[in-house]
C-alpha cells in the first residue's frame, strides 16, 4: 500500500504504520491512513477497486442494497434470496446463508412469519399441549393467530 500511494515501503512498513494501536496511531500511520483516504476520496469506489486489484491489493467495494441486488456476484452466489413477506403479502429480498457449505448448505425456506404463526407448534410440540387445551387457548382468545398471506398482494420491487 505505501508503495502505490507513492510512499517509501521500507519507511511506512507494516510495524511502523500497522502493527497495534501505537503504530496506526503514530505521525506515519497517521500519513499512511490520510494519503488512503485522499486518494479514496478523489475517486469512485469502482474506480479504487479496480487500481489496487490491479496492483495486486486486495479490495472490494462495500455495497449497499441496490448495488447487491444488481451485482452478478452476489445474485450467482444467492446472497440475497425473494421470499413472501407473510405478515403483509409483500414479495421481498432477504439475505442468503453465509457462510455457503458444500456439505452442509443452509437454505432460506421463508420470510419472517406471521404474527402468531408458529403459536400452535409451540405449544404442541414445545410445550406438549394436547389438541382441545390449544383449540380452548385461541377460542378465549388467550393465544392469537394472524392467517398469513401465502400470495403475493403487490408486485415485488426487486425480483
Amino acid at each position: 500500500m505505501p508503495k502505490f500511494l507513492g510512499l517509501d515501503p521500507e519507511e511506512y512498513n507494516f510495524d511502523a504504520c500497522s502493527r497495534d494501536a501505537a503504530a496506526v496511531s503514530s505521525e506515519k500511520g497517521r500519513q499512511l491512513d490520510r494519503r488512503l483516504r485522499e486518494y479514496c476520496a478523489a475517486r469512485t469506489a469502482l474506480e479504487v477497486e479496480t487500481a489496487l486489484n490491479n496492483a495486486q491489493i486486495g479490495c472490494v467495494r462495500v455495497l449497499g442494497a441496490r448495488d447487491q441486488y444488481a451485482d452478478e456476484h452476489y445474485n450467482a452466489r444467492e446472497m440475497t434470496v425473494p421470499v413472501l413477506d407473510r405478515q403483509s403479502g409483500v414479495p421481498i429480498r432477504v439475505y442468503g446463508v453465509v457462510p455457503k457449505m458444500s456439505l452442509t448448505p443452509g437454505r432460506i425456506w421463508r420470510g419472517a412469519p406471521s404474527v402468531g404463526d408458529d403459536t400452535t407448534d409451540i405449544l404442541a410440540k414445545m410445550l406438549g399441549l394436547p389438541e382441545p387445551e390449544i383449540a380452548k387457548l385461541y377460542q378465549e382468545k388467550i393465544v392469537h393467530r394472524t392467517e398469513p398471506f401465502t400470495t403475493p398482494q403487490v408486485d415485488a420491487v426487486n425480483p
